[in-house]
């Protein structure tokens, strides 16, 4: 395979890259996604689930705003609250550590499904902040503070 062809077929996760094989990607797209989502669940296994918040600016707001949407801490998430209630309504339940929205036009599914390609009720609190951080990167705290106060 050409240098080319493998870099257009080329799946970016984090800081990760992976190749994959050109029939990878156009006939098995569902695997390629389930591969990719292992990955990623795999890498948040070695790490400490809050590692992307701590990239994020104005600590004491991550804190705030975690504190606030599950009652969590660093070193206790609170993952009771993953759910897949109203997951094909527009305005959808909110859901996990940081109560992003299941709904179409919800943050999770406009910013972080795209790269992370999991849903909100199904990632792990690794992936959970790992969204958390390209909504914020994308589209600042302003999600979370107009509610919450932080």
């Amino acid at each position: 395979m050409s240098l080319k062809k493998l870099i257009s077929h080329t799946v970016i996760i984090g800081s990760l890259l992976i190749a994959t094989p050109v029939g990878a990607v156009t006939k098995h797209i569902h695997s390629s996604v389930k591969t990719v989502n292992k990955i990623s669940h795999a890498l948040s296994n070695t790490q400490k689930w809050y590692e992307p918040l701590l990239t994020l600016p104005n600590q004491t707001t991550v804190m705030c705003i975690l504190h606030n949407e599950s009652r969590s801490t660093l070193e206790h998430p609170n993952l009771g609250d993953d759910n897949g209630n109203g997951s094909n309504t527009k305005f959808g339940e909110q859901s996990g550590i940081f109560q992003m929205s299941n709904g179409l036009d919800g943050v999770w599914d406009k910013y972080v499904l795209p790269v992370l390609h999991v849903l909100i009720w199904k990632a792990s609190a690794y992936q959970q902040a790992e969204g958390f951080a390209i909504v914020v990167r994308l589209d600042s705290y302003l999600p979370w503070t107009r509610f919450d106060g932080c």
